[in-house]
This record gives C-alpha cells, sequence and structure tokens, in this order.
C-alpha cells in the first residue's frame, strides 16, 4: 500500500478555493490511501473570532459531497 500525505495550502474559511486545492492535490497523488490535514477545508478556527462557525460548517458538509475520490484510492 503506497501513503500519500497531502499538505495543502489552506486559505482560512476559503471552503471553495481550498476543495479546489485538495482535488488538484488528489489527482496528481500516487498514493493508495490519501491523508488530508485536521480542518483541511476551513482551517484553524481558533484563530478567527469573527468567524461564522455555523456557516462554514454548512459549507463544509456542502464541499465533502463533492470531493471526488480518485478510482483505486480510499478516502
Amino acid at each position: 500500500m503506497r501513503v500519500s500525505l497531502l499538505q495543502p495550502k489552506i486559505k482560512r474559511g476559503n471552503v471553495e478555493q481550498n476543495l479546489e486545492t485538495i482535488q488538484r492535490l488528489m489527482k496528481r497523488s500516487i498514493g493508495d490511501l490519501l491523508i488530508l490535514p485536521e480542518y483541511v477545508l476551513t482551517g484553524s478556527l481558533v484563530l478567527d473570532k469573527e468567524a461564522n462557525v455555523h456557516d462554514w460548517a454548512a459549507r463544509c458538509r456542502e464541499a465533502k459531497t463533492q470531493i471526488h475520490i480518485i478510482e483505486g484510492a480510499r478516502a
């Protein structure tokens, strides 16, 4: 089994752009198991005291439905 550790440059709060970055990295990876960091879609909420947590959670739920797992990889 090949493991790919994916470390995208995350833009805090920009779920849509982070999703695009993740998809690009996933397409180029060669691993059978792809590992992404915690808070990969939003960045750390702890650093943003003005964050609308409910909005970010809803956008993350939607983004997760759009993630396309490449054939042969495991999520």
